[in-house]
């Protein structure tokens, strides 16, 4: 999981993207040692954004379920799929869709 801040110091007149928070979190649970499924949460909060000139405090939020799988190839390789989907908003764009990775690990 990650707690990522992003901080804007950007101004315009009429439009800004204000501060953003991110808070992920990835619990999961192994089936044995290749395969682990999970229920990954995001939720993001922007504060502070501006929108044709008005204050929009604390404008919008977006919570997002991401179940998925990890699974283990070997000790160099794994792969992971989820799909996510966001459950609820306000004032901030939803979506869905399908997320494959691939990792590898190189060791010297």
């Amino acid at each position: 999981g990650w707690l990522i801040y992003t901080l804007n110091l950007e101004d315009k007149d009429k439009y800004k993207v204000g501060d953003v928070l991110d808070l992920y979190v990835k619990p999961q649970f192994n089936l044995n040692d290749q395969v682990g499924p999970y229920l990954g949460i995001d939720f993001t909060k922007s504060f502070d954004s501006k929108f044709d000139g008005t204050s929009l405090d604390n404008a919008g939020y977006l919570l997002t379920l991401r179940p998925g799988m990890n699974f283990t190839i070997n000790d160099k390789f794994s792969l992971e799929a989820n799909v996510p989907f966001t459950v609820a908003g306000k004032n901030a764009a939803a979506s869905w869709g399908v997320y494959l990775g691939f990792y590898s690990v190189f060791g010297f």
